[in-house]
């Protein structure tokens, strides 16, 4: 029987190479997106499992020591055989599954119509949404990307990249436009104005308001004022495409219907969001291929914008 192998942990020797390749810790911690004290814990580790020190540490200067060279290629040529034999069966895989979370105005208005596109480019790849209205533990879930409208990203164990910013505005259909004229304050004697009331948006989004301040208007037109509130934004959107409110467009989101001229922008004051779109990966957990092309895909066609 062939004995067993004698492996230090895997952890430790992925966090020795990319020190050793850098010869830094700081740039192999933001490789790896670790902190640098995850990373020198990890080299004490493999140190110790080894019995004897890997490193000459002297002031903010770290050099491979002498006996530790051929190790360290060994290693680097191992680690790179696994990511080739790894990237050679997720190719071989007839159908790769991702897993995406994000809250369903923004899967339904910005996702989905774009998705077909995707699946042409990469037929390969089949993805998974997830729009529960709770924020999903996407560590205990396995759950390998979320698309989150956040003004937070040092949630411990997450990775956040921003995708898109938000501004603020009033819209309305062209239909109301042609009979009321494009006066916001006329149109709202006719039509309601449409608040997007979801709870998790109320201190960091701005509402009607806001933005009524920040466009120098006078908000007391807006006391005792008709609202249609929604706890979904995709309903807002339709309600307002309809010709039955006057709602605060968030760029984000509305920019589809403005392009193919079911709303219209109805002032050129644009109040910003404290929040935007981020993409959300675990901070500990390598992106597989096939997540980094959806990442990369959507970025292209969304974060560009």
């Amino acid at each position: 029987m062939k004995p067993r192998r004698q492996l230090p942990p895997l952890k430790a020797l992925t966090a020795f190479e990319a020190v050793a390749r850098h010869q830094s810790v700081a740039r192999a911690a933001e490789e790896l997106n670790l902190t640098r004290s995850a990373i020198s814990q990890q080299l004490k580790v493999l140190e110790v499992w080894l019995g004897r020190p890997l490193f000459q540490r002297q002031a903010n200067q770290l050099t491979l020591k002498p006996e530790a060279t051929g190790f360290y290629q060994q290693c680097a040529d191992a680690l790179d055989q696994i990511d080739a034999a790894t990237s050679k069966m997720q190719q071989n895989t007839r159908s790769q599954i991702i897993s995406v979370t994000t809250v369903a105005s923004f899967a339904t208005l910005r996702l989905m119509p774009m998705l077909t596109t995707f699946r042409q480019q990469h037929p390969q790849i089949s993805v998974a949404i997830d729009t529960r209205p709770l924020i999903v533990d996407m560590l205990a879930e396995g759950t390998e990307l979320a698309i989150r409208y956040t003004a937070t990203t040092d949630t411990p164990g997450l990775h956040f990249e921003k995708l898109i910013d938000d501004q603020l505005f009033p819209c309305a259909s062209p239909m109301v436009v042609e009979q009321y004229g494009d006066e916001l304050e006329t149109l709202m004697q006719h039509l309601p104005l449409i608040d997007d009331h979801s709870a998790e948006l109320e201190h960091i989004k701005p509402g009607w308001k806001r933005w009524f301040q920040g466009a120098g208007l006078d908000t007391q037109v807006l006391r005792d004022r008709q609202l249609l509130q929604f706890s979904d934004y995709q309903l807002g959107v339709a309600t307002a495409i309809a010709g039955q409110g006057i709602i605060l467009g968030r760029s984000s989101l509305a920019k589809p219907a403005l392009q193919r001229g079911e709303l219209v922008q109805l002032h050129s004051h644009q109040e910003s969001s404290l929040a935007a779109f981020y993409l959300v990966t675990p901070a500990h957990l390598p992106i597989r291929p096939a997540v980094r092309e959806l990442i990369d895909w959507l970025k292209r066609h969304i974060g560009s914008e």
